[in-house]
């Protein structure tokens, strides 16, 4: 594919609140000048759980004034570079099921590349990691699910596999869950990766243009549509993993499963999830071995 990597900028105002949300290329890390201090009201609340404690380099501030509230939701984890999870070598005999990765609202394939090499650097074959692309990238995800459900037939097609495993990021992850609900049965999904999908919706949906955008928003009839028809756990083995650093999916609840715990990881961006170590780690420990033990 021809696409160019997007570098969005987005001055989001809500109220009297200015919200900075920054889509980084390669890395996804934000950083700051020496001395940079960001901080917040009193009474700020990013949905964190009491008790996070963030480490910066020296010459970072990143102060809280009182009522500030870091970290995520109930029975969620926090996790840290110095945290990441036992995982095993992986298994190069025989062959795992193909893996389709799924990009977002506005994504493109290209933005899969990432990781794409690290599935194909650990034993993936890179004939069965298929990175995807909408016709339309800012579409509805009802149609995106048939893209989706054509692109997994013709994967199993191509190399006679029983199952896929998928990888979703944002509002791909959409996608796959109206995929999940119309299959009527359970479908040839071995395994599912959340990517900061935001199955409540989140409020940056509402300058989000292209059918899927408003589909995003809190409250929508989409979302509620979704919601009442049963979540990914009921037919897939799946696992969410979302970031406290995410200034897309807003409130930082709505990127969490309901009926099962999220994974989340310090501190890539929301796009920085797909090109992050310890986050492509979680993943592959997921796509080997099924749900995660660490931290549970």
């Amino acid at each position: 594919m021809k696409a160019k990597p997007l570098k969005k900028v987005f001055w989001l105002f809500f109220g009297s609140v200015l919200v900075l949300n920054l889509g980084f290329a390669k890395g996804g890390y934000l950083s700051f000048p020496e001395g940079f201090n960001l901080s917040f009201a009193e009474g700020f609340n990013l949905n964190s759980a009491e008790g996070f404690n963030l480490s910066s380099a020296e010459g970072f501030n990143l102060s809280f004034a009182e009522g500030f509230n870091f970290g995520s939701a109930g029975g969620s984890h926090l996790g840290s570079a110095q945290e990441a999870p036992a995982t095993s070598e992986p298994d190069t005999s025989g062959q795992r099921p193909p893996v389709l990765l799924v990009p977002g609202w506005m994504g493109r394939a290209l933005d899969m590349m990432a990781l794409k090499e690290r599935l194909v650097r650990d034993g993936w074959e890179t004939s069965r990691v298929f990175p995807l692309e909408f016709v339309d990238p800012v579409g509805s995800s009802e149609d995106h699910a048939l893209e989706l459900r054509e692109a997994l037939e013709a994967a199993l097609i191509e190399t006679g596999a029983r199952q896929v495993d998928i990888v979703a990021h944002s509002m791909g992850g959409l996608a796959l869950w109206v995929l999940l609900q119309q299959s009527g049965s359970p479908p040839p999904i071995n395994r599912a990766v959340f990517l900061a999908t935001p199955f409540q919706g989140t409020v940056t949906a509402h300058l989000a243009w292209g059918e899927g955008g408003p589909e995003m928003i809190p409250g929508s009839e989409f979302l509620t549509t979704l919601q009442n028809g049963g979540w990914p756990p009921r037919w897939v083995n799946s696992l969410a993993i979302k970031t406290p650093l995410d200034l897309t999916v807003v409130p930082g609840y709505g990127a969490g499963l309901l009926g099962m715990e999220d994974f989340v990881i310090c501190c890539p961006t929301h796009q920085g999830l797909l090109d992050h170590e310890e986050t492509y780690l979680v993943v592959r420990e997921f796509l080997l071995h099924g749900r995660t033990n660490a931290r549970e």
